[in-house]
């Protein structure tokens, strides 16, 4: 069997994101949602081995029942193709889904296509992004820094209304 090719520097930051860690509010909210007898799914641009890689070293094997990448889909966010594909496959309308997210454009897209959306802040994403028009677009599910906390009881609320 023929060895790998050596890595070089450009390379590093690419594999970087195939062993990137949960952030530490995630896992716990997760649990809580299964436990609740949600289904979850990730909906994420980039390849199925990035997905496989991503949720293996950030220890949440157990909390997915799916992984939808861009690649498994033959789409990107925030193409309306992708939020709709994953809907089809998993059997659900998108008003009976909800999409949560870090990122203003990835919800404004499934906002679109009927689902419902908590934008959960964090430093490392939307630094362009006006965080008080994106709060008025996510009103009642808008989750600042260590928000996954507070994702059941937003759920919980979606649930609540019946829509």
């Amino acid at each position: 069997m023929p060895s790998a090719a050596p890595l070089d520097s450009s390379s590093t930051p690419i594999l970087a994101w195939h062993s990137m860690g949960a952030w530490p509010d995630v896992l716990d909210a997760l649990k809580v949602l299964r436990n609740e007898g949600k289904e979850l799914f990730v909906l994420a641009n980039g390849t199925t081995r990035l997905q496989l890689d991503l949720v293996a070293s950030a220890d949440l094997k157990a909390a997915f029942d799916m992984l939808f990448s861009s690649q498994l889909l033959g789409s990107y966010k925030p193409s309306s193709e992708a939020y709709l594909k994953a809907l089809e496959l998993v059997g659900r309308k998108a008003e009976e889904a909800v999409m949560v997210a870090c990122r203003a454009y990835d919800l404004r897209a499934a906002k679109r296509v009927g689902m419902k959306t908590v934008y959960v802040r964090r430093w490392t994403d939307d630094v362009e992004e006006d965080m008080e028009v994106v709060e008025r677009e996510n009103k009642g599910a808008f989750l600042n820094e260590g928000g996954f906390r507070g994702l059941p009881e937003v759920i919980r609320s979606f649930d609540s209304q019946g829509s």
